[in-house]
């Protein structure tokens, strides 16, 4: 491409707005069904993922709900991760916040806090089980008077991110040393901090009354019990850190192939090789 071809240029961007979409495509809905040999099949539509299972259906469903006049505020590791991931689905304008302790991780409930009181508006914060332990003291500004914060947390018994890197196979010393799964509810921190609180079992492999894990229906509708709190409140999900990490692959892999797809049909539309063809 020539430098000042608008042309070309136009028609360049062109083509990565259709790999975009075609990769979004990959992401199954929540009427999507895993296609041969576990694969999630792609689907047009809405789009965002509907899996029981993946962590990355959480972060969507959430951002959907999110009302305009909150603020949303992403956990670093895998929430802000996901967002970027998977949070693509939202029609309107949403404020959203983040930060990096010294630990990546810390401080994540003070800072919610700390941006509700400087804000004056709601904050919905979605942070991972090891976020919240971090900082379980910073539990008693979410009771503070005129502070309102909503935490989800994606409790997957552990540090899920490192399930993603090469180490995960270094078994015995990834588990507790990398993954460090703690065996902790939070019910007990949320109760005696005077916070409301719920869980919901979102494993699929988890025998539950009525099936497998939770359906979608049953997440949104979790969801909107925590959105419709008048103060403060906690959600917790339960996840499965390995078959999130399997789930996710999937999809990305499907990502990867249909994006493929979308250059080598806008390269032969252009009279352009393909990506093997030199």
């Amino acid at each position: 491409m020539a430098p000042g071809d608008s042309q070309d240029r136009s028609a360049w961007v062109g083509l990565w707005r259709r790999v975009d979409a075609a990769a979004s495509r990959s992401t199954p809905s929540s009427s999507t069904t895993p296609g041969e040999g576990g694969e999630p099949e792609a689907e047009a539509g809405e789009g965002g993922p509907g899996l029981r299972g993946l962590e990355g259906t959480i972060v969507d469903r959430l951002v959907r709900r999110v009302p305009e006049d909150d603020l949303l505020f992403v956990s670093s590791s895998m929430p802000v991760r996901d967002l970027d991931t998977f949070g693509l689905h939202r029609p309107l304008p949403l404020t959203v916040l983040g930060n990096r302790g010294a630990s990546g991780i810390d401080g994540i409930p003070s800072t919610a806090a700390g941006a509700s009181f400087g804000s004056g508006r709601r904050v919905v914060a979605v942070l991972g089980d090891l976020a919240f332990l971090h900082d379980a003291g910073g539990l008693l500004g979410l009771g503070a008077a005129g502070e309102r914060v909503l935490l989800v947390v994606i409790h997957n018994d552990g540090g899920g991110i490192f399930h993603l890197l090469p180490i995960r196979e270094y078994e015995p010393a990834f588990t507790p040393f990398f993954a460090t799964p703690h065996g902790r509810g939070m019910e007990g921190l949320a109760h005696f901090h005077g916070l409301e609180f719920r869980s919901l079992e979102f494993r699929s492999g988890v025998a539950r009354s009525g099936g497998g894990g939770a359906p979608v229906p049953e997440l949104d509708e979790a969801l909107q019990w925590l959105l419709g709190r008048p103060g403060s409140g906690i959600l917790e999900i339960r996840t499965d850190r390995e078959e999130n990490r399997r789930l996710r692959g999937e999809i990305l892999t499907a990502a990867g192939r249909n994006a493929l797809k979308a250059v080598e049909s806008g390269n032969a539309g252009r009279g352009l090789p393909g990506p093997d063809e030199g």
